[in-house]
């Protein structure tokens, strides 16, 4: 069933041409026996059929410009009512099928001109682009980490491996940052510090993410023996600082050890194998 909050247009007005601008007044979508069990809660309403209604519950929602309403159809399972909210557009192809009787209804943002026009800027200036780097075995996750940064990139979120749909069809796990709203598996056998050791599933439980021991060593198994991984780039460029960090590498070249050695074209190096190699590095980074 489909709501178009504050207007008149129904399932039948709901055309292609509102389909690619995700409709700009936004509506809602009632969905039964799927939810986001405890995930994205932002407030909860308690015994909300005698204090308020669905309606009421919607404004709100709509107001704070949050994701969707879940309740128990007659309190069948429980008679609260959960507002939820998630930083990207929820779907029902984000939503689990529950035991417990439950109506899940999802609101569908509004895409101003005004908002599209902003965020084709914004993707113009920081996209983030995932670039799949083999590595030719497996590893932990934070070699994983490690050998992201030398790709001058780091793991991606959970969001920009649904939004770049990667998915291998079988189950598998790949490094990667929590983004809010993830669903966890429960398993933290293997959980360090704030956002390390997370690992999503890009198999049939897309994007769950869990923190599990195995992710802490480089032994292969069934469900970790991806000899690739993905690193999200940024495609802005700083030329400010690009411009900064080769006046400061030019000045670092000619003083170190007291030996000048930089030629803007010609490179001529006066030091050892290790150094040289180490500002080689540096040089393919910022050229």
């Amino acid at each position: 069933m489909i709501y178009f909050p504050n207007s008149k247009k129904n399932d039948d007005s709901h055309d292609e041409d509102e389909d690619e601008d995700q409709n700009e007044e936004g509506y809602w979508t009632e969905y039964h026996g799927i939810d986001m069990c405890h995930q994205g809660d932002v407030d909860i309403v308690g015994e909300w059929r005698k204090n308020t209604t669905i309606d009421e519950l919607k404004k709100k929602v709509e107001k704070n410009n949050w994701s969707a309403i879940s309740v128990s159809p007659f309190d069948k399972s429980y008679s609260h009512a959960a507002l939820k909210n998630f930083d990207y557009q929820l779907s029902s192809e984000h939503c689990e099928e529950q035991e417990y009787e439950v109506t899940l209804y999802i609101y569908n943002r509004p895409a101003t001109k005004n908002n599209n026009n902003k965020n084709k800027k914004k993707n113009k200036d920081d996209a983030v682009n995932l670039k799949k780097i083999e590595v030719g075995r497996v590893m932990s996750w934070f070699d994983y980490r490690d050998r992201a940064k030398e790709e001058g990139g780091r793991l991606p979120t959970t969001q920009e491996l649904r939004d770049a749909n990667i998915d291998v069809g079988y189950d598998q796990w790949t490094p990667c940052i929590p983004s809010e709203g993830d669903h966890e598996t429960g398993r933290n056998d293997g959980r360090q510090t704030i956002d390390e050791n997370c690992w999503a599933n890009i198999g049939p439980r897309k994007y769950q993410i869990e923190y599990p021991e195995w992710g802490l060593n480089d032994t292969t198994y069934m469900w970790k023996h991806l000899t690739y991984f993905f690193v999200a780039i940024s495609g802005r460029k700083d030329n400010v600082n690009l411009e900064k960090d080769k006046n400061c590498l030019e000045k670092l070249t000619r003083t170190l050890n007291g030996i000048p050695f930089w030629e803007h074209n010609g490179l001529m190096w006066v030091l050892s194998r290790e150094k040289k190699g180490k500002l080689d590095e540096i040089v393919k980074k910022l050229v």
